[in-house]
């Protein structure tokens, strides 16, 4: 899945951002520059929307700033309602890297698919999601079928 992450500048200004407002473990310039790095690093692996609003939505979480891990938890979770429409429109690679077959209905015959279509087709994005990531779970709207809004 392919989209234009968020640059260093903005991940930084939205990570400084969310450790004004979160309490965290005193550490030396060093360490705060590092980790700041190391969050901007992983973070470019996400598109820029999920990135920002895994940020973004930390505070209203916890007092606390985040693990790498809980804020790549609130990342995946933007990520669900994503996957299921890319997988939908069948653009998503099987987990053995072979491509995957596009998801057969007679909207896609005729070259578009519907939102019926999309939303017939998340429940096998959510096991192709299990499949992909075992450790990490699919969020819990993916599995009710929801859709971000």
């Amino acid at each position: 899945m392919q989209s234009t992450p968020a640059s260093p500048v903005e991940l930084v200004d939205a990570l400084a951002g969310l450790s004004a407002l979160c309490a965290r473990k005193s550490d030396g310039d060093d360490v705060n520059a590092a980790t700041l790095q190391a969050y901007t690093r992983k973070l470019e692996s996400y598109p820029r929307s999920a990135a920002l609003k895994a940020i973004d939505a930390w505070s209203d979480r916890s007092k606390w700033f985040p693990t790498w891990f809980e804020l790549m938890e609130v990342c995946e979770q933007f990520m669900g309602p994503r996957r299921a429409v890319v997988f939908a429109l069948g653009k998503v690679p099987k987990t053995d890297g072979a491509p995957a077959e596009p998801v057969k209905t007679a909207a896609s015959k005729k070259g578009f698919l519907g939102l019926g279509d999309v939303l017939r087709a998340m429940p096998e994005a959510e096991k192709a999601c299990s499949r992909a990531r075992p450790r990490a779970a699919c969020p819990p709207d993916l599995k009710k079928g929801k859709a971000e809004k």
